[in-house]
């Protein structure tokens, strides 16, 4: 467990705090987005579709898909990786 920031380096109101697990503040913008219940986002550019966040790794990389020029300070977790398919090239 870490803590971390993801901000927009063109955009100082959008962001996202993370405190601990899944307890994170953020922008109402931000808020917005990752609150949907539908919320999915490519965990690459070509996919796979990530559908939900269940996880810190996956709140990382949902704040990096909806926060505009994404940076981050922190020890971020690892980007969760896409399903492992025999001869599947993403």
């Amino acid at each position: 467990m870490s803590t971390w920031t993801v901000y927009s380096d063109t955009n100082l109101d959008r962001w996202l705090n993370h405190r601990g697990r899944l307890d994170w503040v953020a922008d109402g913008e931000t808020t917005a987005a990752l609150a949907d219940p539908d919320m999915a986002f490519p965990l690459t550019p070509t996919g796979p579709i990530h559908q939900g966040i269940r996880t810190e790794a996956g709140l990382f990389a949902a704040a990096l898909h909806v926060i505009p020029a994404a940076r981050w300070v922190g020890e971020v977790p690892r980007h969760p990786l896409p399903p492992a398919r025999p001869g599947l090239i993403y």
